[in-house]
């Protein structure tokens, strides 16, 4: 049981992620993270969920191992383009990916004006 917690606590260390928003992102209230990290134990299918929670942002909060200013994204995008992109990439001198993250940063720039 202590090890789950001790998860916990390195989970919220790493991430920076309070105490309130984890209790929020597990459906309990803070005080309730409070008390199973001090002493309550966790029902194991609230741990089953826990687990999850935390691969999850894990996974979302993954950085490039190349820049670790940036963040991994994966997105869905048409077969049937692919092919488009690689040559569109090309042109520009980059990867996909390069492309892809340009693109969405100006994209991002222009609805948020």
């Amino acid at each position: 049981m202590d090890d789950i917690k001790n998860r916990i606590r390195t989970f919220l260390k790493e991430t920076g992620m309070s105490r309130d928003v984890f209790a929020g992102l597990c459906g309990v209230r803070k005080n309730q993270v409070n008390k199973w990290l001090s002493s309550a134990p966790i029902p194991e299918p609230r741990q089953q969920v826990i687990e999850r929670i935390m691969e999850e942002e894990y996974q979302r909060r993954k950085k490039s191992p190349h820049n670790p200013n940036m963040y991994i994204l994966e997105v869905p995008f048409p077969s049937d383009e692919y092919e488009n992109a690689v040559t569109t990439a090309a042109n520009q001198g980059m990867t996909v990916p390069e492309l892809a993250s340009k693109a969405l940063v100006v994209l991002c720039k222009i609805l948020n004006k």
